[in-house]
């Protein structure tokens, strides 16, 4: 694959459809794979499920565009990136590492990594390590200032 003006523009024509803003595109090679970098924007930070859809659909309209055999990675980026995710998307990641932080002290930690097991009615019951042992915690829904899927092992 190639940088040419023509892909960047069918970039920008898919992007802004979607109602978001292309920032750049740029084509690299490293350890002999090619790489189709977009970095995107919008009128606020993008999330995880945003880029991850947005990827989805751009992957899918580049294969109809692009016209030789040479195989690229898509990489669909933003500056402006959030990766804090609500009560709503914690339900999206059960029994995934995630990094939560809680609106007041719990154990005398503000902030763990752990697993969420289970979320039933207003309750939150995850899994963390404390000083090398394995805890369990259940809260209150209202106790989660935040979760944050940056972290990836535990």
């Amino acid at each position: 694959m190639k940088y040419t003006p023509e892909l960047k523009e069918f970039l920008n024509q898919l992007i802004t459809s979607k109602g978001y803003n292309l920032d750049d595109v740029s084509v690299s090679k490293e350890n002999n794979e090619t790489f189709l970098n977009v970095t995107v924007s919008w009128s606020k930070p993008l999330d995880v499920n945003i880029l991850s859809e947005l990827s989805t659909f751009l992957s899918d309209e580049l294969d109809k565009f692009v016209k030789d055999d040479d195989s690229y990675i898509l990489n669909v980026q933003s500056n402006l990136y959030d990766d804090s995710i609500n009560f709503e998307d914690l339900k999206n990641h059960i029994e995934e590492k995630l990094i939560i932080e809680f609106k007041n002290e719990f154990n005398g930690i503000n902030e763990t990594k752990c697993i969420i097991h289970e979320i039933k009615d207003d309750k939150v019951y995850l899994q963390y390590f404390l000083k090398g042992a394995k805890r369990k915690l259940e809260l209150n829904v209202d106790d989660i200032k935040k979760g944050d899927i940056k972290f990836k092992t535990i």
